[in-house]
């Protein structure tokens, strides 16, 4: 992976432990990463690459509910703790997804480099995320590119649109 821009919020400051915090006195930010986007992008397949790398362990819960509309993981990374929320792409049920915007620190908006729709569903919620003050990371699955389909996503205009909410764009390439 390799990251070409980000979005570092204003209202968002680190805490002597490095963890991200609002300028509010108490943050409610209980969710390191959440990971959106629109369905078929390989949010899952992200997530459960880096559980099979990192914490091979969680792997039963992770396919316990990975069909679930939202599923929570704590894995171990070293000697951290991360946790995660993995959110369904369904339209129907993005007022549910949203609920979480202000409980996130980070956000992996994904969409898939072979579907300019699906860049173009992202960029729409990573400005709805950026509203909600947390930190946006633009990644980009260049899977389906890898297996032989076309580059379609214009990944120069994303990044001029997202400097506007100032978000970190990368690509990734796990299946989806």
């Amino acid at each position: 992976m390799q990251s070409t821009m980000s979005l570092n919020n204003p209202g968002m400051r680190t805490s002597s432990s490095g963890v991200p915090r609002s300028s509010a006195t108490k943050s409610n930010r209980n969710v390191n990463i959440q990971l959106v986007g629109p369905q078929g992008v390989g949010k899952t397949h992200l997530i459960e690459a880096l559980i099979t790398e990192q914490d091979p362990t969680q792997l039963p819960h992770f396919n316990e509910g990975k069909n679930n509309l939202m599923s929570h993981y704590t894995i171990q990374i070293g000697d951290k703790k991360m946790k995660l929320l993995d959110c369904s792409g369904n339209s129907r049920c993005q007022h549910l997804v949203k609920e979480w915007f202000a409980r996130s620190i980070w956000f992996f908006v994904v969409y898939d480099m072979s579907n300019q729709q699906t860049l173009d569903q992202a960029i729409e919620m990573a400005k709805e995320v950026h509203l909600a003050g947390a930190r946006i990371v633009l990644l980009g699955n260049r899977w389906a590119v890898e297996q032989g389909k076309t580059v379609e996503a214009n990944v120069m205009t994303a990044k001029v649109l997202l400097l506007d909410v100032k978000a970190w764009a990368s690509p990734s390439k796990a299946p989806h």
